[in-house]
């Protein structure tokens, strides 16, 4: 036997045992597991091969056998259980120190591991069974740390047992210390080998930032290294390799020991060019030629491309599509999961669901092609569209995990375009009440006719007109308010204004009737001309057939 974990034992638990020179033919269903004088049934969970794959003989085997600690008569004190491994004839013993199932015992610690800069800051979660004595006394609890004092943060009797939440101290380093919780009834081991359940304390992890980068290279990356990891270094024999490539222009940008006492250094490199797109370029930190510490992988990305199209929009966000959305499309950009994954903007306007919003996406097989919709402006003006890419963060996003900017941007235009008239529509008799046209509808539920009017000027025109001015107009009698002035002239013909239906800032709706008959039938050019004040010279005007 060369190793077992836990080191200790308890009825239910599972212990996992690594094995050597057993025959590496032997199958799953060959191996036992038992008492010396067999009187107990222990149960195999699980017989794995740990290699090396190409060994062929017992003597360079190794193999790993889990099982169930099994029940007891007496389960009142703790015992030593001499047991046999067995397989194809070979047998290997040992003795498993087996905890009774009457005196308390941590069943659970986590986190399992912590890193040594984290200690004082992250609170760690014990489970205790068999504890409701020993939990009675909480108000006696005292951690230790090795010979530091931690904190006890509170503890409470719950269906699964009872559950105590420590702070440790700030540990000096990773190495293996004893850690207790103790009251006038004993003390739990919960930190080195030979507790049931072990929490470690890990060097902390070497920090990066990004962690890919345009594959054209020249993408600064700064690395932190913390406590046990940072070496003192010569800055000439510290390199860092990307794929087989230096790093070019390596720069120590700190040297020394942060607030806590904690040894730092922090340096930054700019990635070579890479041949192609990679998601698993290996990298790797180099001391005086001897890879030192932290293989890595990193990926590079081909530059972005990106078109917009409609690339234009009036001021109110219509586009020349007709409606107030644009469709982007994005090329060597990644795959999106949500539309939270990706941040447009309009120059200073973000879409955040307020004036604009990303209404859909769809992944391609290199890109991305975005529906967003366009917001409102005041003036017209070229803005840049703006598209970056905003994936959720993994692991902790302020250390390890950071990717480079995905961003790129294109321009988009806000004009004004020129009036145009949406659509005439004439009744010869209107309905009753304020409009002529109601639900689409002249009276006895006739249908306008479009584009035309009777030759001897009897009805009502309907006419609506996109992109002029907003005029003033009283929204209960629709009577133009002075100085706003509204002309409609059809051929050599002057309509009277009968109402003014609506307008806002970029469409107008009134109706309109002949003062007399046309003087003859046929087609002429008609004109709308907008006025917001009479006393200004400046009018909008649209002609139509």
């Amino acid at each position: 036997v060369q190793s077992w974990f836990p080191r200790r034992g308890a009825r239910g638990k599972i212990v996992s045992v690594n094995v050597l020179n057993f025959d590496p033919r032997s199958n799953p269903g060959d191996f036992r597991v038992g008492l010396a004088d067999s009187s107990i049934k222990v149960n195999i969970s699980t017989v794995s091969f740990l290699g090396p794959s190409t060994c062929s003989q017992a003597s360079c085997s190794r193999i790993s056998v889990a099982f169930t600690v099994p029940d007891f008569v007496d389960e009142s004190t703790s015992k030593s259980l001499p047991l046999i491994i067995s397989a194809r004839g070979q047998t290997a013993r040992f003795t498993l120190p087996v905890d009774s199932q009457l005196i308390p015992a941590i069943s659970s610690v986590q986190p399992s591991s912590i890193a040594v800069t984290e200690t004082n800051k992250t609170d760690i979660v014990l489970i205790i069974i068999n504890a409701v004595s020993f939990c009675a006394l909480n108000s006696t609890f005292l951690s230790m740390f090795g010979a530091k004092r931690g904190t006890v943060r509170s503890s409470a009797m719950q269906p699964g047992g009872c559950i105590v939440i420590l702070r440790a101290p700030l540990i000096a380093d990773d190495s293996e210390i004893s850690c207790t919780l103790s009251n006038a009834l004993g003390s739990l081991e919960f930190c080195t080998s030979d507790a049931a359940v072990r929490l470690f304390f890990v060097p902390a992890p070497v920090q990066m930032q990004p962690i890919d980068s345009v594959c054209s290279g020249g993408t600064a990356v700064k690395f932190t290294l913390i406590g046990s990891s940072a070496p003192l270094v010569n800055n000439s024999d510290l390199f860092v390799v990307f794929g087989g490539k230096l790093g070019r222009d390596l720069k120590v940008v700190r040297k020394g020991s942060r607030d806590d006492g904690w040894a730092v250094l922090e340096f930054t490199t700019l990635t070579p060019s890479f041949d192609k797109a990679s998601v698993s370029i290996d990298g790797y930190i180099s001391l005086g030629g001897v890879v030192y510490m932290f293989p890595f992988f990193f990926e590079c990305f081909d530059v972005l491309l990106a078109s917009v199209s409609p690339s234009q929009a009036a001021l109110d966000g219509r586009t020349t599509s007709g409606s107030k959305s644009t469709i982007i499309t994005l090329a060597n950009f990644p795959s999106l999961a949500t539309v939270q994954d990706v941040a447009v903007a309009f120059g200073e306007e973000t879409c955040d669901g307020q004036q604009c919003s990303v209404l859909g996406f769809q992944n391609l097989a290199n890109g991305v092609v975005l529906t967003v919709g366009v917001p409102a402006r005041i003036s017209p003006a070229g803005v840049t569209l703006s598209v970056i890419f905003t994936p959720p963060a993994g692991g902790d996003p302020n250390t390890m995990y950071l990717l480079a900017p995905r961003a790129v941007s294109m321009s988009f235009l806000f004009t004004i375009p020129a009036p145009a008239v949406v659509s005439v529509r004439f009744c010869k008799n209107c309905n009753l009440g304020a409009f002529c046209i109601i639900n689409a509808r002249c009276a006895g539920r006739q249908s306008p006719i479009a584009d035309a009017i009777a030759l001897s000027g009897a009805g009502v025109l309907t006419v609506v007109v996109d992109y002029v001015p907003q005029i003033s107009f009283n929204k209960s009698t629709g009577a133009l308010i002075a100085p706003t002035a509204v002309f409609l002239r059809l051929g050599t013909e002057f309509a009277s204004i009968r109402r003014i239906i609506y307008s806002d800032t970029s469409r107008l709706s009134f109706e309109a009737q002949l003062l007399g008959a046309a003087p003859k039938a046929g087609r002429v050019v008609a004109q709308v001309t907008v006025q917001p004040s009479s006393a200004a010279s400046s009018a909008t005007q649209a002609l139509f057939p």
